[in-house]
């Protein structure tokens, strides 16, 4: 922790969260340390665990020097850290009293602390924090918010470009954020949409839209700070409410935009000041939607394919279809349930079904799929052994081959779509993102030229056999001929 943040009192949040109250003297800092607040059990607050007893720190007082640099007076900073060390060695022995205290948290972050007032403050992560007030104007409240703006501030422990973004849904692509990078803009703060993951997807916002005020980034003492008021509802902008909202922050490793080590996420209900890390619990159903779908058409149906085109490797007999039949049977159960996941998960995140060119392609292989396997059920009987097939068998077989083979090819793209949407919706790093598509394209590979190469030889080398076998048979009656 760095010296300008260890001067802080940290008070109940909602849902087991700090919330940090700037103070004004070393005296009402005292008295809030009598205040002793607990987190309940163990909750985490930012990527932060909070320990059932929340420690406390001493009050952070601000001032400004003539070059508009905030400082950190610590001249007190000695005598009340001792006194929040014996504060610490108290409360540790006082857990039998938590539920009550929980229930104090909860007083606290709705009557305690008016974020319309003073600033409210969350740490995200060990070197960033995030500091916020709303700013109210008269003949209005912070339900309706009429004309409202809000004052933020961002403070990372170290030198390179910060972001707090504003979402709709927790995802970073479709965002709007404010980025600060030392040394562009006139250290000048800017409003920027996020369109991909891509840096020349990450565009600044038209001039006319560039309307934050107060707007600066500095580093002092090493940390790098950036300070800005935003109007929280602009037209055609995403809207910043009173209440419910979700937020992302991200830092950099330098002063270039580019790959940031650390980002996440979070939200945050600006009147009560309660907050959590965003919900990303359908990630683990979306997972399980890939890896079926990838089972499923990434492996087994690849091998069903192979298991008749390869049939020569196996033992003469029967074997081969079973094989095929196992394999595409639990590839359609897996099918169904990779569409049932689809369905439940778009419906539960309000989202449109069937809306982009993955959700169509899904809807279409589900009723292919669903065609497929009742024609095989139904399929015409093969003929007997030295009879020829009948018309309606001929057909069957070539439709169902070009069916079968259709499928596949749309199942390759499927996934490499699916994996792409997946690193999209769950912001994976990018170098992640490459490694598995990699992995996967080399499988498919694999995969299809077994499939080409050995079909197409075992094809030709049964066409030779049986010509070879007429050409014998044809040599032999034409010597019986001859001898007659």
């Amino acid at each position: 922790m760095s010296p300008a943040r260890e001067n802080n009192t940290t008070v109940g949040h909602k849902n087991g969260c700090a919330r940090l109250l700037p103070r004004a003297d070393q005296e009402g800092a005292k008295r809030d340390q009598d205040q002793r607040v607990r987190c309940g059990n163990l909750k985490t607050c930012h990527n932060k665990i909070l320990s059932p007893i929340q420690t406390y720190r001493s009050p952070l007082t601000m001032n400004t020097n003539p070059s508009g640099r905030r400082e950190a007076r610590s001249s007190s900073e000695e005598s009340i850290s001792e006194d929040s060390d014996n504060e610490i060695d108290e409360n540790e022995n006082d857990n039998e009293d938590e539920s009550k205290d929980s229930d104090d948290i909860e007083n606290n972050a709705e009557s305690g602390f008016n974020c319309t007032e003073d600033f409210c403050e969350i740490q995200l992560d060990d070197k960033f924090w995030h500091r916020y007030r709303v700013n109210v104007p008269d003949g209005t409240d912070l339900e309706k918010c009429e004309q409202c703006t809000i004052s933020m501030e961002v403070i990372y422990d170290g030198e390179s470009w910060v972001s707090i973004a504003f979402s709709k849904d927790g995802g970073m692509v479709g965002s709007e954020a404010v980025i600060g990078i030392m040394g562009e803009n006139g250290n000048i703060p800017q409003k920027y949409y996020l369109g991909g993951k891509g840096d020349l997807q990450i565009q600044p916002m038209p001039l006319s839209q560039q309307t934050l005020t107060d707007a600066t980034i500095e580093v002092s003492n090493g940390q790098t700070i950036m300070k800005f008021t935003k109007v929280m509802k602009e037209d055609g902008e995403i809207e910043i409410n009173g209440g419910d909202n979700t937020f992302l922050w991200a830092y950099g490793s330098s002063n270039t935009l580019g790959y940031h080590p650390a980002k996440s996420p979070y939200n945050l209900n600006l009147s009560t000041g309660s907050s959590e890390v965003s919900d990303r619990s359908d990630r683990a159903a979306w997972l399980a939607h890939g890896i079926m779908a990838f089972m499923a058409w990434g492996v087994l149906v690849p091998l069903a394919v192979q298991s008749s085109l390869l049939r020569d490797l196996l033992p003469k007999g029967p074997l081969w279809f079973h094989l095929h039949r196992a394999f595409n049977a639990i590839s359609y159960v897996l099918t169904v349930a990779v569409f049932a996941v689809a369905v439940r998960y778009y419906n539960k995140e309000g989202e449109d079904h069937f809306d982009d060119p993955h959700q169509k392609m899904g809807l279409a292989m589900f009723i292919l799929a669903s065609a497929q396997v009742l024609g095989g059920l139904l399929r015409p009987h093969a003929p007997d052994p030295g009879k020829d097939k009948k018309p309606a068998r001929f057909a069957w077989e070539i439709g169902h081959r070009a069916m079968g083979i259709t499928l596949l090819a749309c199942g390759f793209w499927q996934i490499l779509e699916g994996i792409e949407l997946f690193a999209k919706k769950f912001e994976v790093e990018e170098t992640n993102e490459d490694k598995v598509e990699l992995a996967y394209l080399v499988w498919v590979g694999l995969m299809s030229v077994v499939i080409v190469v050995g079909g197409a030889f075992f094809k030709f080398r049964k066409r030779d056999s049986v010509k070879t076998s007429s050409e014998e048979t044809e040599a032999i009656e034409k010597g019986n001929i001859e001898c007659a």
